[in-house]
C-alpha cells in the first residue's frame, strides 16, 4: 500500500510543481539551491545452494524409520527423512534458494516402496527435503518414469503440498509450460531450467511427451527466454547427464554447457547423475558445474565415491546492467555415512567436521573425511579453475 501512495504523491507534486517561476526580464537568476546527491544503492546480491543427487535406496528408509521412532512416531509407515541431512541443513535453510535433485519418484502412502532399478520411494522424502530447507527441487532423471507418469504426478504433488517447486518433469502440459521460478525474501525472482538425457529405455507416452524435459539445448534456451519473459532475474540450467561413476565430463556434457553458456541466457549451468563430482569451470565468462555427486545415497562401498559430494554455494551479486553475475563459487565437500544398524544416516559438513565446529558421527574416522575433501576438491579443479573456495 506504501507503493501506491508514495506514487500518487509523486503524480500530484509533479502535478502541481512542474513550472517553476521565471525571474523577471535583466534579473539574475535564481540560485539552485545545494541537493546532497543520493546515495548509490547498494548491488542486490544472492546465496544460492546447489545439490546433487538424493537417491533413495531401501537403506535410506531404514535409517529413516529409525529416526522417526527415536523420535516417539512408531507407526508402520512413519518416516524422517530430515534428520539425515545432518549438519548440512544449516548451509541448506541458510540460503537464499537452495535446490535439490530428486532423483526417484514417490510411491504412495503406505507404498509399496520399491528400491534400484526401478524406483518408488516414501513420500515422506519430500518433508524431509523440506525440512532441510529446499525451496525448489529438480525432478527430470532417467528414473522420472520408473514408477509410470502417475509416479510423476504423484512426486510433484507431494513435493509441492510440502512447499518445494519441482521442474523438469510434470504432471500436466501447461505445467510444461509455465517456468519454475522462485522468489527470494529480498524480491529477487530465481528460475531453474532442467533436463535429462534419458530414461532406462523407458518411453514416455505418444500424448505425453511433454512429460519429461529430455536435453535439447535449444528447447532449454527457449524455456529460459521464457522464464526472462515471465519476469526471472536469475536463470539456471540443470543438466542430469554424464557417465556414472567417471569424474571427467562426456563430450557431450561440455558440448552442451558450451552452448547453454554462450546463448547468454543462462547465469550458471550445473549437473548431476553420475553420482561422483565433476569438475567446475568458467565457459566464455559463464560458471559450469559439471556434476555435484550424490548428496544422500548408498549404492555400494566398493564404489566410495559415491558417499562423498559437493554442494555449490554461489553468490549472485547484480551488475550496472541489471543482470546477476554468479560469485565467490564456493565448493562444500560432503559425506553421507554408510548404514549400520543402529546408526542411522548422516550427512556431514565435512570442513566443519574436520575443524571441529560439527560433532563427527560415531563411526566416521578423520581420515576418511579427509579422503572426501581431498578427492571432491581435487574433481572440482581437475580442469584448472581457479577462485573455488572450500566452503
Amino acid at each position: 500500500m506504501r507503493a501506491i501512495v508514495t506514487g500518487i504523491v509523486l503524480v500530484g507534486s509533479l502535478l502541481t510543481g512542474c513550472t517553476a517561476p521565471r525571474p523577471a526580464p535583466g534579473s539574475a537568476p535564481a540560485p539552485t539551491p545545494d541537493v546532497p546527491a543520493s546515495p548509490t544503492a547498494a548491488p542486490r546480491t544472492v546465496t544460492v545452494v546447489l545439490a546433487g543427487d538424493l537417491l533413495w535406496h531401501n537403506t535410506t528408509w531404514t535409517s529413516a524409520q529409525a529416526d522417526a521412532r527415536a523420535a516417539g512416531r512408531t507407526g508402520a509407515d512413519d518416516y524422517d527423512f530430515g534428520t539425515m541431512f545432518g549438519s548440512m541443513a544449516p548451509v541448506i535453510s541458510g540460503a537464499d534458494l537452495a535446490v535439490c535433485n530428486e532423483e526417484v519418484p514417490v510411491a504412495p502412502a503406505g507404498g509399496p516402496y520399491l528400491n534400484y532399478p526401478t524406483f518408488a520411494v516414501p513420500p515422506q522424502v519430500a518433508a524431509g527435503a523440506a525440512a532441510a530447507g529446499y525451496d525448489l527441487c529438480t525432478i527430470g532423471s532417467n528414473h522420472s518414469l520408473d514408477a509410470g507418469t502417475a509416479g510423476i504426478a504423484r512426486t510433484v504433488s507431494t513435493f509441492r503440498e510440502a512447499g518445494i517447486t519441482t521442474t523438469g518433469a510434470y504432471a500436466t502440459e501447461e505445467e510444461s509450460r509455465t517456468p519454475a521460478i522462485r522468489t527470494t525474501a529480498s524480491g529477487v525472482r530465481i528460475a531453474v531450467v532442467e533436463a535429462a538425457y534419458g530414461l532406462n529405455g523407458f518411453q514416455l507416452p505418444s500424448g505425453q511427451r511433454w512429460a519429461v524435459d529430455l536435453i535439447d539445448p535449444a528447447a532449454m534456451i527457449v524455456k529460459a527466454r521464457a522464464a526472462r519473459a515471465a519476469g526471472a532475474d536469475i536463470v539456471l540450467a540443470a543438466l542430469h547427464d554424464g557417465t556414472e561413476y567417471v569424474t571427467a565430463p562426456t563430450p557431450g556434457q561440455l558440448g552442451e554447457a558450451k552452448a547453454l553458456a554462450d546463448s547468454g541466457e543462462f547465469d550458471l549451468v550445473y549437473g548431476h547423475h553420475a553420482h561422483t563430482v565433476q569438475p567446475w569451470e568458467k565457459v566464455d565468462g559463464t560458471w559450469v558445474v559439471y556434476g555435484l555427486g550424490n548428496q544422500i545415497a548408498q549404492q555400494s562401498t566398493s564404489q566410495p565415491t559415491t558417499f562423498e559430494g559437493i554442494t555449490a554455494r554461489f553468490t549472485f551479486t547484480e551488475t550496472s546492467s541489471g543482470r546477476f553475475e554468479a560469485t565467490d563459487p564456493t565448493a562444500i565437500p560432503t559425506y553421507v555415512t554408510p548404514y549400520a544398524g543402529g546408526r542411522p544416516i548422516r550427512l556431514v559438513h565435512v570442513t566443519a567436521a574436520l575443524d571441529g565446529s560439527v560433532p563427527v558421527p560415531t563411526g566416521v574416522d578423520r581420515m576418511t573425511l579427509e579422503r572426501a575433501r581431498d578427492r571432491t576438491m581435487a574433481a572440482v579443479r581437475s580442469r584448472g579453475a581457479e577462485g573455488i573456495r572450500v566452503g
